[in-house]
């Protein structure tokens, strides 16, 4: 009676009100769902500008970073490493495609050295050639072993650098000291070069031969060897004089 006539009057009053909590409840949810849209995009903008400023900081000083995931093999380039080695970013790589990339001449030796790394725990460090098409490039790699409490998971985390330029350098500058060596020691005069010390760095066959010295004998000698006319002191001044010219 009474009982029923009530629940049937309060009944559209419940269910406006549950559908207004719904309502509610689903606008709230939509507001939550896109505060947390633009907070993952703001997150991501954060990463990926992070992530250009390494690239571009990378590409700068010509250094390159990768990962090597040790269970299965698996390595992860840094876009500047893909630059060093001459390879399309994306390309999956492993342990032995990255042996490819290495000069047939060095590709023993660096593989002898970083299988030794990994066994000992030790970092490995070493500098050798790579192959990118018809160029041939130097470039030094560091690599440290890291490894969980439990030793279970292990994994390499290494740079790359290109060191090119510094062998091409390198090269040239032992050319012209050869050059410069050969020229010296075959020269017909008496030459001798000294340091602001007054001490021989280097002298030419003819001149042992007029001193009646080896060239092991005047190396690293004094001038005073042989200059009796001047005190050590007058020497170094003088030395210091024509050094400074």
């Amino acid at each position: 009676g009474a009982f029923g006539t009530g629940f049937c009057c309060l009944a559209p009053v419940l269910f406006s009100l549950l559908m207004a909590f719904l309502a509610k409840l689903l606008v709230e949810l939509r507001a939550h769902k896109q505060g947390l849209e633009a907070l993952v995009g703001q997150r991501t903008a954060e990463v990926q500008a992070r992530e250009a400023d390494l690239n571009e900081a990378q590409s700068i000083a010509r250094v390159g970073s990768w990962v090597l995931d040790l269970p299965g093999n698996e390595m992860r380039w840094s876009a500047e490493t893909f630059r060093i080695f001459g390879v399309h970013g994306g390309i999956p790589l492993d342990g032995d495609a990255f042996l490819q990339h290495v000069h047939p001449d060095d590709r023993d030796a660096v593989d002898r050295a970083w299988r030794e790394a990994v066994l000992k725990g030790e970092h490995f460090d070493t500098e050798f050639r790579i192959v990118d098409g018809a160029a041939i490039r130097w470039v030094h790699e560091r690599a440290e072993l890291q490894v969980n409490a439990d030793r279970t998971q292990r994994r390499c985390v290494g740079i790359v650098q290109d060191i090119t330029e510094r062998k091409r350098a390198e090269a040239a500058l032992a050319r012209e000291n050869y050059r410069n060596q050969v020229f010296l020691r075959n020269a017909s005069d008496g030459v001798h070069i000294l340091d602001a010390g007054g001490n021989v760095l280097e002298v030419s066959d003819s001149f042992c031969e007029m001193l009646g010295y080896s060239r092991e004998e005047l190396i690293g000698a004094h001038v005073s060897l042989w200059d009796a006319q001047w005190s050590a002191q007058e020497l170094k001044q003088r030395v210091a004089e024509q050094t400074a010219k």
